[in-house]
């Protein structure tokens, strides 16, 4: 087992062989890990397949500022739980569909899902704390920005906001750019900014809905934090590594709630708190302006289809309430049209808004009074707040994760892409270089025992030139992926 967790976790990127192709190398600890527990056995398998993930665990926690890293570990913990769902598959061929599942498939391919999400999480977490919220937040390193103006905000001040979100979303997808697009990689991409996107629709909806405190100027005055004011900064501001940036500036927080990150004045495309069909007509424009990055320079196209039904959305926040602010309110009183808006607007925070809701040049009617009280009686009987104070949203709430299928894991395996399970000649030499770097072969000296070992294991234990083929049900991906971190 030392051999083994030495190869395929300890050397795992290190370049045995040169020349060998980056889509042959991208997924080897995968290969060299599921290799193992089929020739070991369950007794002596359990055991090294639970020190394998707790190694890669460790390095991922130890190394969760190196995004490279991140991925690298994602895209080989998918390409394992392929591996080892392929061999139900393989039992289920040879024995029928009443076949018992494999022993390695149902001891590991739960905590493999478990290691997904959480390395995911680890990615999505370094990207939104040190490549957007920077360059969207307040911070003490930054002077201070006029607010926009009360009232309807001024189109060169809106299309100016507009462009700075766009640009804390092109800097984003260069980072995620930076991690390649071998193995799984490309899917992961695309999913980690579809929860920074998250993230954003979330933050952006706080800052409309609420109101700057009493201490703070209208729009949110960058002075304020400037002079000691009542933001928060975030504690150990860590050091951007990636691409020469400079260290992360200490980041100011909303004193209305602290899990928010106090956006610069500039960021702000419509008046803080003011709730109008113009300002409805503002955000149906920013949704709009988003969307047509994300589906071109973000690449969601990609993937779009691939996703479950549920995981097609963007900025339901947003959309929700710009529908909600410009639609005649006294539809409403439908309980079809409010539960469509209760898909993304839970009942008490919509009728929050709705008592802020102001008339404007685009509409010069308030809410009707019946229509008020019977949403709060409805709100009320529901269970849910009255709609008198404001939500308190997470930010940073637990991503949503959907896990790509076992077809999607094996697809290149399965088109002869990358190798299979089998021990070939390339996977020997590897094994053999690996020996000559602990010993001068050169000298006359053998290779440790513990590499040989290693090599008569793999060599009695899987065919030298067999692939396991998976029986693909549906060339499409993602139907019936696993949705994780609800």
């Amino acid at each position: 087992m030392a051999a083994a967790t030495e190869f395929a976790i300890y050397n795992a990127q290190r370049p045995l062989l040169p020349g060998r192709q980056l889509s042959r190398s991208i997924h080897a600890p995968a290969r060299r890990i599921a290799r193992t527990l089929v020739c070991l056995g369950r007794q002596d398998g359990i055991p090294f397949g639970q020190l394998a993930l707790r190694q890669v665990s460790a390095g991922v926690v130890a190394g969760r500022s190196d995004t490279q890293l991140l991925a690298f570990w994602w895209t080989n913990a998918v390409h394992l739980r392929g591996f080892l769902q392929s061999l139900n598959l393989a039992m289920a061929e040879a024995a029928g569909e009443n076949a018992p599942k494999h022993w390695a498939a149902e001891a590991f391919v739960p905590r493999l899902l478990q290691q997904e999400k959480f390395i995911f999480d680890e990615l999505v977490s370094y990207v939104w704390t040190h490549t957007f919220v920077p360059a969207v937040a307040a911070s003490r390193a930054k002077p201070a920005q006029a607010a926009l103006a009360a009232g309807v905000v001024k189109r060169s001040g809106q299309e100016a906001a507009l462009r700075k979100w766009l640009a804390a979303l092109e800097s984003v997808s260069q980072q995620l750019k930076g991690l390649g697009r071998e193995g799984h990689v490309n899917t992961l991409r695309h999913q980690v900014l579809l929860a920074v996107m998250k993230r954003m629709d979330t933050l952006i909806f706080h800052f409309l809905i609420n109101p700057p405190s009493d201490t703070i100027s209208e729009g949110g005055s960058s002075s304020a934090a400037a002079s000691g004011g009542p933001f928060s900064p975030t504690p150990d501001s860590p050091t951007r590594s990636q691409d020469g940036l400079q260290q992360q500036s200490s980041v100011l927080h909303d004193p209305l709630n602290p899990n928010m990150p106090m956006l610069d004045d500039s960021m702000l495309f419509f008046t803080r708190g003011v709730l109008t069909f113009g300002t409805g007509m503002n955000l149906k424009m920013a949704c709009t302006r988003f969307q047509q990055w994300a589906f071109g320079e973000g690449g969601m196209r990609e993937i779009w289809a691939n996703l479950p039904s549920q995981g097609q959305s963007l900025f339901p926040l947003l959309r929700s309430t710009s529908d909600l602010l410009m639609m005649p309110k006294d539809l409403l009183l439908e309980e079809g049209i409010r539960a469509d808006l209760c898909d993304s607007l839970p009942l008490g925070t919509l009728v929050y808004m709705l008592n802020r809701f102001q008339p404007d040049d685009f509409s010069r009617e308030g809410i009707p009074y019946d229509v008020l009280q019977e949403l709060k009686s409805a709100a009320v009987a529901a269970g849910a707040d009255d709609g008198s104070s404001p939500p308190i949203l997470e930010v940073e709430a637990e991503c949503t994760y959907y896990s790509p299928t076992d077809d999607m894991a094996m697809e290149k395996v399965e088109v002869g892409e990358e190798p299979g399970l089998e021990y070939d000649a390339d996977s020997e030499d590897e094994l053999d270089a690996l020996g000559g770097l602990c010993v001068d072969t050169t000298a006359g000296l053998q290779p440790p025992l513990r590499f040989k070992l290693l090599h008569n294991l793999w060599s009695a234990g899987v065919p030298r030139s067999r692939r396991i083929t998976i029986q693909r049900e549906n060339s499409g991906a993602y139907p019936g992926a696993r949705q994780l971190g609800l």
